[in-house]
């Protein structure tokens, strides 16, 4: 029987090469002898194992792609489940059966063909942890409005509690890759504080404790998360701000992945890093005063060169006077 299978390990999913021919050059495909092992995945978090069990892969020629192997009639297990496209990451076509199609094909609703545009978030490896939050506090704001500007939030980039950001392995003062996702069947009690959608969201969050501390005096019970709208995929944007508008959340059960953490690295700087990538209060507060110590050490360090070299110059020719 083909079937996924849910382990510590992770999920081990059946993968079916469409490409494969025969020794008579005949398009037969086949099963490749090992599974396919997805590591800290949201679906996996999403569903219980049983809900997955019909999942498998199918994998094109990635030379020469033929939709035509698509077809069921092709990689047909024979195990008398029906399956169907679902979603899809790069070149893995995830296919599953009717109930497993419906629940996904809820994260994307609005426009089914979005699985295929954003599926990869469903099975990317977040490295460093996920975790399901339970009553998650969520505010979720537009950058591209003015009155949103105190949140400090921008193009896929918001905010999180250094606590929720510790249950999903991040670090102290760094910032982190994320993966989010969001199903309205998990509002069981019709509460009408949750988006009245299912989500998918992506970006980068940052921990910023201060922020969140001052919304619980001026707003009430705080946030634990801020995520900017643009954040959320796999809606069509021009029903997304119907759909789910700017306010304060509280979902029964959220899940949340941590995909990478931030790493301290070195770039050479040019106008477009400076004058597009950091606003002006960022400038002043990250780059300025670095920018003057390596000016003040350089400085240091050709006065001392230059010390000292005249100082073996009169060794060598001394003066007569």
């Amino acid at each position: 029987m083909v079937a996924t299978i849910a382990t510590e390990e992770g999920l081990k999913i059946p993968v079916f090469d469409a490409a494969y021919t025969d020794a008579k050059g005949r398009n037969v495909g086949k099963f490749f002898n090992n599974p396919e092992i997805l590591r800290h995945s949201i679906l996996q978090a999403i569903f219980e194992p049983e809900e997955l069990q019909s999942l498998m892969i199918v994998k094109l020629d990635k030379s020469n792609p033929d939709p035509r192997q698509l077809r069921a009639s092709i990689h047909d297990p024979e195990d008398g489940i029906k399956r169907r496209l679902i979603f899809q990451s790069g070149n893995s076509y995830y296919f599953g059966d009717e109930t497993l199609a419906q629940k996904i094909g809820d994260l994307f609703i609005t426009e089914k063909d979005t699985a295929c545009r954003y599926g990869s978030l469903l099975v990317s490896t977040c490295m460093s942890g996920v975790s399901e939050s339970d009553h998650l506090r969520v505010k979720i704001v537009d950058f591209t409005d003015p009155q949103y500007a105190k949140y400090r939030t921008g193009d896929c980039h918001g905010a999180i509690s250094s606590d929720l950001l510790k249950s999903i392995g991040g670090e102290k003062n760094r910032a982190s890759q994320f993966r989010f996702a969001w199903l309205r069947s998990w509002n069981t009690e019709n509460t009408k504080s949750t988006p009245q959608v299912s989500f998918l969201a992506k970006g980068t969050l940052r921990p910023d404790d201060n922020l969140l501390d001052s919304l619980a005096e001026s707003e009430g019970n705080k946030p634990q998360l801020i995520l900017d709208r643009s954040s959320i995929k796999g809606i069509n944007k021009k029903q997304l701000k119907e759909l789910i508008p700017c306010s304060d959340y509280e979902l029964p059960k959220a899940i949340l992945g941590n995909r990478k953490n931030s790493q301290i690295g070195i770039t050479q700087t040019s106008w477009q890093s400076t004058g597009v990538w950091f606003n002006e209060e960022a400038q002043k507060q990250d780059l300025v005063p670095a920018a003057k110590a390596v000016r003040v050490a350089c400085a240091s360090a050709h006065s001392s060169k230059a010390g000292s070299t005249t100082a073996r110059l009169d060794e060598i020719a001394p003066s007569h006077d």
